[in-house]
């Protein structure tokens, strides 16, 4: 029989008002709100740290907020990502690296989430910039070309460039989200700023099929909100 896997289940998010009073108790501190969101997820995306990398002691206080089984799915910060494209970044990363070193082994993965433009002609500086990345961490990659969903070649050129690394493809699943008009402010700002993208490459509206079983990695989007899927 195969062995039982640990599955981590998170938001994009561990603050959101209307979660108070509702999931949440209704008043808290910014200091509290990941413990109190810690009591009914285990992991959690750090969507945060794509924006800019956290001081030293906002991570402190993340370890000493959850337990030790929790963890959390850093995306590495945009510098790194968007403005330098994986090259000529080494600052950047290293800073990175040291700030979330509090986390431990709570920081399971490390995510690397690629702008639109980039598209499978910068898949050998992808490969490359995984293949100088610490091995304490398991990294995963989100694309948001559509040559990665359309094109069959792109896709498997892509697969084979995280296969050689370990590294996984996060699929981002927005057609849910857009499969009806926005009802609520929140789903007419994801509606402006989401990628329309399908499930994940090998769906019908893909135009292809995958060569391999799904990661157990997973990224999807459910009426503007997503859910962290991560198995250990």
């Amino acid at each position: 029989m195969e062995d039982a896997k640990e599955l981590h289940v998170g938001c994009a998010m561990w603050a959101h008002a209307p979660w108070q009073g509702r999931y949440l108790p209704g008043s808290l501190s910014p200091r509290d709100r990941l413990r109190a969101y810690a009591t009914w997820c285990n992991a959690v995306e750090g969507n945060t740290t794509f924006y800019a990398t956290p001081t030293l002691g906002t991570v402190k206080s993340w370890a000493e907020q959850t337990t030790p089984d929790f963890r959390f799915i850093l995306k590495l910060p945009k510098p790194i990502t968007h403005e330098r494209r994986l090259g000529d970044a080494d600052d950047e990363l290293r800073a990175f690296l040291a700030a979330i070193e509090p986390l431990g082994p709570r920081a399971h993965a490390l995510w690397v989430q690629l702008p639109p433009s980039f598209g499978p002609a910068g898949l050998g500086a992808l490969a490359g910039f995984l293949r100088r990345l610490p091995r304490q961490y398991r990294y995963c990659v989100e694309v948001r070309h559509r040559a990665f969903f359309e094109d069959p070649r792109s896709g498997q050129q892509l697969e084979r460039a995280l296969g050689g690394v370990g590294a996984e493809w996060v699929t981002l699943d927005s057609t849910v989200l857009f499969e009806s008009p926005p009802a609520s402010d929140a789903e007419r700002e994801a509606w402006t700023r989401k990628p329309r993208l399908p499930r994940e490459p090998g769906c019908p509206n893909s135009g292809r099929s995958r060569s391999r079983s799904p990661p157990d990695r997973r990224l999807s989007s459910d009426r503007g909100f997503r859910a962290v899927l991560w198995s250990v």
